[in-house]
């Protein structure tokens, strides 16, 4: 085209357009909204935020809606995109956005449309929510775990704000803090609601570590607390095996075996046995292994019945207290063979001289098949051994036919009095098989009769007795508190021994709990006996205790008061009283203590009344100074450790220590008081003293020189209306109690072992013990 008709045609064009745009004109009706968007939150957003909106012109058009668009994805988010919807048709309004996601970016811009549908947009912003995971707890087990299995509840609290992916347990049995990577086992759903879980295929006796766990929808991970479990024991798989051998007539071993020892906390293992029940138990009998390690063992099982059928299996007892049991298996034991054995010495018997005899027992199987057995005899103890061998020639033999509870008794007479003897016993069978027992009984014949005197059972104890207490309740006689040694070397025990006439035979009783003593006063009221004051070593002992037989117990009475005035001496360290009871009060006369008056030596005036009701009460009174008797008619008659006996309301007493004892410095104006072989009475009711005898110079009180204590050695008992003293030649003297007349020898007894001793009177005999624990009856 040519240059200038293209000019032309431009210039054309342009006037024509200057034409039109004369003729427009520009209209507000026509505006697209202008509006603004409000700032992102400051905060951290979880599942809402709040934004404003503001629309800044409209122009002539109105307003048909307002609000926010928003996408996770349009960074330029229209109304195609979610929208929330202002209220309102202000200028201005706050919108919530409701239902957003954790840790999501999302972009958003107010927009407006007028009444002409045009569109207008803010500026595009964004923000990003915050990051919310779910809230797990470890919750209690369900129920009791198992070997291999438990189950535990777990919940997610929070499910309205976070959206579940999977929720569950994870454990391990090294990792004390399991996560997702360890073992896990996941809950049924994702609504996160309290769930059961659980845990199989899991090792016995194995501690696990186990929490519970929370997956959301954003792949964020949350725990709960971790608990840890430790599962439970197996059961011991146990195998009853056969016998080892073939079982004797009384023993049998058998095997026992747990073949999973290894995997379990083994307690106990063994075999449970019995010839009744055929599925035998742990309460049946049992024979245990030694140690733990669950191998094959053996037992053996013994003391058994011959020619009996026994059941028996294996058991084992795991850690949980589980008990499991093999299968039922049995055996029959062999027939019996003789079994003898000697049983101790039941009692000698001392009856008159030349007859001495000794019962001596033993016992046979009674199931096996004897047809005789005996015993065999010797008194030397050499020949013991030979004769357990049956090689040996015994001195005496005796043979009975067997008994059928296999026990027998042989009194053997015509020994020699004060010998030993060794018995053997044996049995022989149908076969002609003799057995003799390995064990044997020895034993020491005593004394034959003495006159008044039997020589029975010995004290249970050869300790050398002194100064014992000594009582009598319901014709029994109680023995007790020796010592041994001299002086200040004595050695005390507190056994109580309790003698029954009836039967022979010494029982030992509680253990006096004071300290060891000499020297009590002792005294029997209403079935119930008193020990008062004593000596140890030269210390004086002031408590005072009441034995009861019934019970078989004591009990400590009060202490009876130190001092009193118008009297001599420390009144409670005293020895050696003369005990009586009167008026339901138990009473200790004189003994000796600690002197305070050198000139009246340490013999004591004084008398002790206990009243044992309740704590027990004391008065302590001087009842010959009251009656205005002079020191030397009471020191004449004052003593300690002196024989007496009671006659009803008269009182009693000789021999003992007396003051010229203590001191050669004293007078002769005493000097013809203090004879020992005085006896004195005492009434109680009246409060008069009396010397009434006068023993014979052959009396033997034990003195030697100045004193050697031998004096307080003698003892008196009453039988019937008469009384017998015993001196230390062991003569017996009697003394009339109707006429007090002079005390003539009865009988003498010959051949003890110890020089001194204690008696007591029990009904129409006597019992007398001597130091070296000989005992002795004495028959009027």
């Amino acid at each position: 085209m040519p240059t200038l008709l293209r000019k032309l045609l431009l210039i054309l064009a342009v006037g024509v357009l200057l034409v039109n745009c004369s003729k427009w004109k520009l209209d507000p009706y026509d505006l697209i909204p202008q509006v603004k968007t409000g700032a992102a939150p400051s905060g951290p957003a979880t599942t809402s935020v709040q934004v404003d909106c503001v629309i800044e012109a409209l122009g002539a058009n109105t307003l048909q809606e307002f609000g926010v668009v928003y996408s996770t994805s349009n960074q330029q988010p229209t109304t195609s995109d979610t929208k929330v919807v202002a209220t309102g048709t202000s200028g201005s309004a706050q919108v919530m956005l409701n239902g957003l996601q954790p840790n999501t970016t999302y972009y958003y811009r107010t927009y407006a449309i007028n009444n002409k549908g045009l569109i207008g947009y803010g500026e595009t912003l964004s923000f990003k929510t915050a990051t919310v995971i779910a809230e797990v707890k470890t919750l209690d087990l369900v129920g009791t775990p198992g070997a291999t299995s438990f189950q535990v509840q777990v919940q997610v609290t929070n499910t309205g704000t976070v959206t579940l992916k999977e929720y569950g347990i994870v454990y391990s049995t090294t990792n004390q803090q399991p996560t997702t990577a360890d073992t896990k086992v996941l809950a049924t759903g994702t609504t996160g609601a309290t769930t059961p879980v659980s845990l199989t295929s899991l090792q016995p006796n194995t501690t696990y570590y186990y929490r519970a766990y929370a997956i959301t929808s954003t792949g964020d991970v949350s725990y709960g607390d971790t608990k840890q479990i430790k599962t439970g024991e197996p059961a011991p798989v146990v195998q009853t095996q056969d016998p080892v051998g073939t079982p004797s007539s009384s023993s049998a071993v058998l095997q026992a075996q747990v073949s999973n020892a290894s995997q379990i906390t083994l307690k106990e293992y063994g075999v449970v046995y019995s010839p009744t029940s055929q599925t035998p138990t742990i309460a049946d009998s049992k024979a245990v292994a030694s140690g733990v390690t669950g191998a094959s063992v053996s037992l053996i099982v013994s003391n058994l019945q011959p020619n009996t059928t026994y059941y028996y299996r294996s058991y084992a007892t795991n850690g949980a207290g589980t008990t499991i049991y093999g299968d039922v298996k049995q055996f029959k034991t062999g027939a019996a063979t003789p079994t003898v054995s000697t049983v101790a010495l039941l009692n000698t018997k001392p009856l008159q001289l030349g007859n001495i005899s000794a019962t001596v027992s033993f016992t046979v199987d009674p199931a096996a098949a004897v047809t005789e057995y005996g015993m065999v005899l010797t008194p030397d103890p050499n020949q013991i051994s030979a004769l357990m061998a049956g090689t040996a020639a015994p001195v005496r033999r005796f043979v009975t036919a067997a008994p059928a509870n296999g026990k027998i008794d042989f009194e053997i007479k015509d020994l020699t009095e004060n010998s030993p003897y060794y018995a053997v016993a044996f049995a022989k069978d149908a076969t002609g098989k003799t057995v003799f027992s390995k064990e044997f009984a020895g034993f020491q014949t005593k004394f034959g009769q003495r006159g008044n005197w039997r020589q029975l059972a010995n004290l249970p104890t050869q300790r050398a007795y002194v100064f014992n207490p000594m009582f009598t309740i319901n014709g029994k006689v109680y023995v007790g508190s020796q010592s041994t040694g001299t002086s200040s070397e004595y050695y005390y025990f507190k056994q109580l021994y309790e003698y029954d006439p009836a039967t022979n035979l010494w029982t030992q009783k509680k253990d006096f709990p004071g300290s060891g003593r000499t020297e009590t006063t002792v005294a029997v009221l209403n079935n119930k006996a008193y020990i008062l004051f004593g000596t140890n070593k030269g210390s004086y002992t002031p408590d005072a205790w009441e034995y009861d037989p019934s019970g078989d117990s004591w009990r400590q009475l009060s202490n009876p008061p130190a001092t009193k005035t118008g009297g001599q001496g420390i009144y409670n360290q005293q020895a050696g009283g003369i005990p009586f009871v009167y008026n339901n009060r138990v009473y200790s006369l004189f003994g000796r203590g600690p002197s305070t008056d050198p000139s009246l030596t340490n013999i004591y005036n004084s008398q002790y009344a206990l009243d044992p009701t309740g704590n027990g009460t004391w008065e302590v009174s001087f009842p010959f100074n009251d009656k205005g008797l002079t020191n030397d008619v009471i020191y004449a008659a004052a003593r300690s450790s002196a024989f007496s006996f009671q006659n009803g309301n008269i009182l009693y007493f000789g021999g003992g220590l007396v003051a010229s004892a203590y001191t050669s410095s004293f007078g002769p104006t005493y000097a013809s008081y203090f004879n020992t072989r005085q006896i004195w009475t005492y009434n109680l009711d009246t409060k008069d003293l009396k010397k009434v005898a006068l023993l014979p110079n052959t009396f033997n009180d034990c003195s030697s020189g100045n004193d050697s204590g031998g004096r307080m050695q003698n003892c008196a008992f009453i039988v019937g209306s008469k009384a017998y003293i015993i001196d230390c030649s062991h003569n017996t003297w009697v003394m009339d109690l109707t006429t007090n007349a002079t005390p003539t020898l009865l009988s003498t007894l010959n051949n003890p072992t110890g020089t001194v001793g204690i008696g007591v009177g029990v009904g129409t005999k006597a019992y007398f013990g001597l130091r070296n624990a000989d005992w002795w009856e004495f028959t009027p």
